[in-house]
């Protein structure tokens, strides 16, 4: 929960304090630039990536790339009613709008050859570990 508060301040002071400089950068830099924060914010917590990765038997690589690509899109679903209500426009980014939840983890679940109940089950522990 710190996390996404500290992510949401970093994005008001990015968005909302611009000068003409700032206007001047093409919205693919400031897309890196957003996309490099993200990053950093979501990047999984390594003794909780360790944690999952032994309670189910995944390789601690598995368990990080799983949670770093999927953490990034829960966020952005969450958020962007809020930002577009702020900045009266919609976020950028190479997340297909038009895909759900279900067709991310069942993306996920393909592309790392990870039961779906079991990756929803790991993302979920991993969410509850995050509220300490």
């Amino acid at each position: 929960m710190r996390r996404i508060i500290i992510l949401c301040i970093i994005c008001f002071l990015f968005f909302g304090c611009k000068g003409k400089i700032d206007e001047q950068k093409s919205k693919k830099a400031e897309y890196e630039e957003f996309k490099q924060i993200i990053g950093e914010v979501f990047k999984p917590e390594p003794e909780k990536v360790i944690l999952l990765s032994m309670k189910y038997n995944i390789e601690k690589k598995k368990v990080e790339d799983v949670l770093s690509e999927y953490l990034p899109y829960s966020f952005h679903r969450s958020t962007e009613s809020i930002f577009s209500r702020i900045y009266g426009k919609k976020i950028t980014s190479s997340i297909s709008e038009d895909k759900n939840y279900q067709e991310i983890l069942n993306e996920l679940s393909i592309k790392y050859d990870i039961p779906k109940d079991k990756l929803a089950s790991m993302i979920i522990d991993y969410k509850m570990l995050q509220q300490d």
